[in-house]
């Protein structure tokens, strides 16, 4: 896919305490979204109050490699709001939600 932006709903899969994580979503399948604290909307809640689980909105674009030879970016979620907190986060991602290797570091 190309650069282009659009908004659409996911689920946070996984956050790093250096304010960084990943979004599933139905509409980008079988890819992860990464994430950066500095994309979520102004007057949205700090990025240590965000747990897995929780349901947002944002605007989904695909970033191709700055230059030739190099592997795309891959898709970054911006303008992040959060519409639902999950309930009992961790008690719906046991079955659903696969966990990332320990090493991985938001590199695609």
């Amino acid at each position: 896919m190309s650069d282009i932006s659009k908004r659409i709903e996911g689920k946070i899969i996984h956050l790093d305490e250096e304010g960084w994580g990943f979004f599933s979503s139905d509409e980008v399948k079988y890819e992860r979204i990464f994430f950066h604290w500095s994309a979520l909307s102004k007057g949205e809640r700090n990025f240590k109050y965000l747990q897995r689980g929780m349901r947002c909105t944002f605007d989904c674009v695909f970033i191709k490699a700055s230059k030739d030879g190099l592997p795309d970016k891959g898709w970054r979620a911006l303008k992040i709001k959060v519409v639902d907190d999950g309930g009992n986060v961790e008690a719906t991602l046991e079955e659903d939600i696969p966990e990332l290797d320990s090493g991985d570091k938001g590199t695609s």
